[in-house]
């Protein structure tokens, strides 16, 4: 993982509210704090992960997906693997293995950053601590609502953006479809 790419996506992203502005602020000192391990699952006070908003063509649908270890509704995404070229290369991968999804649009240009707890957890025999994910977030399109998800998910829906910004959701995944109201 290239540190400097980073920091610069980090550096030149707009925030457009004070809690996204917040997020990008600690994301950037973690990164900064921790420039030889910020993606690494083994650094236990958190990491960098790299998700997608996934739209239909028209933009008007996002894809959900049911998180079968959190138990949410979220896009997309998870953790960087170190032959990852950046965190978009990663969120491409990650959207291709959790839903087999044909991305044909969007951007290597950070879209989101957002910070969230994920609680403490035993996986396979090991106790996983709490630890933050520093998540970025990429704007991509799919090329049809044909979706087949892996058995990290219990289901997935294509949500109308209209929904999704009323607020009943994450704040994280409201913001992003209110930011694609104001493009």
């Amino acid at each position: 993982m290239e540190l400097q790419n980073t920091v610069s996506q980090l550096q030149t992203h707009p925030a457009i509210d004070e809690f996204e502005a917040a997020h990008l602020t600690h994301a950037l000192d973690f990164v900064r704090r921790y420039p030889d391990n910020f993606w690494r699952r083994t650094n236990q006070s958190g990491h960098i992960t790299a998700s997608a908003f996934v739209v239909n063509k028209e933009h008007s649908h996002a894809l959900m997906l049911h998180h079968a270890t959190l138990h949410k509704w979220l896009q997309p995404g998870g953790h960087i693997d170190d032959n990852d070229l950046d965190p978009a290369a990663a969120a491409r991968r990650e959207t291709l293995e959790e839903t087999g999804a044909t991305i044909v649009g969007g951007s290597s240009k950070l879209f989101d950053i957002d910070v969230h707890a994920i609680p403490a957890r035993n996986k396979l025999g090991t106790l996983e601590p709490a630890h933050l994910h520093y998540d970025l977030r990429y704007l991509m399109v799919a090329a049809t609502a044909d979706v087949k998800i892996s058995d990290e998910s219990f289901g997935f829906r294509w949500v109308p953006l209209s929904t999704l910004a009323g607020g009943n959701v994450e704040s994280g995944i409201a913001r992003m479809a209110r930011k694609l109201f104001k493009c």
